[in-house]
């Protein structure tokens, strides 16, 4: 699949990693370079979208019902816990983005190690 491909299906992706990235750049003032900084916003978009579909699956139920049966001063306990959620996801991004650049690893690299691994013929030992 393409990368043009790629992004015309995932617009999400492609929005979430564009917003990551201009708040990195704006916030770090410029000085660190843009290609640095793509890595750990694409990072963060990945698990910042992983993490809305879980919460979408798993907490959309709760919230809804704890909403309609739990007093207003307990509901101030979901949206602290979601926001410490969120706060994890934004880190481990940055973290995972910069290790992914400093170690120099692509994508196209860890396909063709995967594909040599499929394809080559293993030792049997008897």
């Amino acid at each position: 699949m393409s990368t043009r491909k790629a992004a015309a299906t995932h617009p999400g992706l492609v929005a979430f990693t564009g917003c990551f990235w201009l708040t990195m750049r704006f916030l770090l003032a410029g000085r660190i370079a843009w290609r640095v900084l793509l890595s750990s916003a694409a990072a963060t978009a990945v698990f910042w979208l992983g993490m809305e579909a879980v919460y979408s699956v798993i907490f959309s139920g709760m919230v809804i019902f704890g909403n309609q049966k739990i007093r207003a001063d307990r509901g101030l306990f979901c949206p602290d816990v979601l926001a410490d959620r969120h706060r994890v996801v934004v880190i481990l991004g940055a973290v995972t983005g910069a290790v992914w650049h400093e170690r120099n690893l692509s994508f196209k690299a860890a396909f063709n190690k995967l594909r040599t691994r499929r394809t080559s013929p293993k030792a049997v030992k008897l």
